[in-house]
């Protein structure tokens, strides 16, 4: 497996390891390995999976009726454990969450909108992005302008 994601990761291609448990009846993955080395090569990578399983692999679901409170022994090692998502993870730049801003981008890099008398409401559904010549811009104080 260290092989196979380096080879992507030294080609500069594009991979996601996905679907993988922490047991499984077809054999038992290593999730502490799959996890450490994706984190290791700041792969991304998806576990197997929320909830609704039947069929003998409910053992596979993250919680319980989908019920996000109610985390499972697999769902409490992939979502916090070493290398789990919320100890791994940061929001995405194009969110804006690095901080305040001043200027006339987002910080985000995206152009903020300019409001203007044609059209004074640049993001009508209240999202925080809107469309101006021709392209997506942040709304200044908008959701998205975090």
């Amino acid at each position: 497996m260290q092989d196979y994601l380096n080879y992507f990761v030294n080609n500069q291609l594009p991979i996601v390891v996905g679907e993988f448990g922490d047991q499984h009846s077809d054999g038992n993955p290593d999730e502490d390995a799959i996890m450490a080395t994706a984190q290791s090569l700041r792969a991304g990578y998806m576990g197997w999976s929320w909830s609704g399983n039947g069929s003998g692999v409910e053992y596979l679901d993250m919680v319980d009726g989908f019920d996000a409170g109610s985390l499972t022994t697999w769902g409490t090692r992939f979502l916090t454990g070493t290398n789990g998502i919320s100890t791994t993870s940061k929001p995405a730049t194009v969110y804006g969450v690095s901080g305040g801003n001043s200027g006339s981008t987002a910080p985000n890099g995206y152009p903020h909108c300019a409001s203007s008398s044609s059209d004074p409401d640049p993001d009508p559904d209240g999202d925080g992005w809107g469309w101006e010549n021709s392209r997506s811009c942040v709304v200044k104080g908008g959701s998205a302008d975090a």
